[in-house]
């Protein structure tokens, strides 16, 4: 079966600012939507609110630099991965 990831983007200040009572609406549509997944038959394997993008971390690299990584990767040069 196939697996998607679902990202939902909003406004985060906006979210961040959101009475309790509005943020529980959303979270109740979000809950609504599983339920209707789950009864035709998906599953959802997961799922976590991210954090304020302030708080993201950016790793920058350069090709050399991540090839260097994967060969010394004990799994192989592809990370375990075929």
């Amino acid at each position: 079966m196939a697996e998607y990831m679902i990202l939902l983007p909003g406004d985060e200040t906006t979210w961040e600012s959101a009475p309790p009572q509005q943020r529980e609406t959303v979270y109740a549509e979000h809950l609504e939507f599983a339920r209707l997944l789950t009864q035709r038959g998906h599953e959802i394997a997961g799922g976590a609110e991210l954090t304020h993008s302030r708080e993201a971390l950016v790793v920058r690299g350069c090709l050399e630099v991540r090839r260097a990584v994967a060969d010394s990767d004990p799994r192989g040069s592809t990370g375990g991965r075929s």
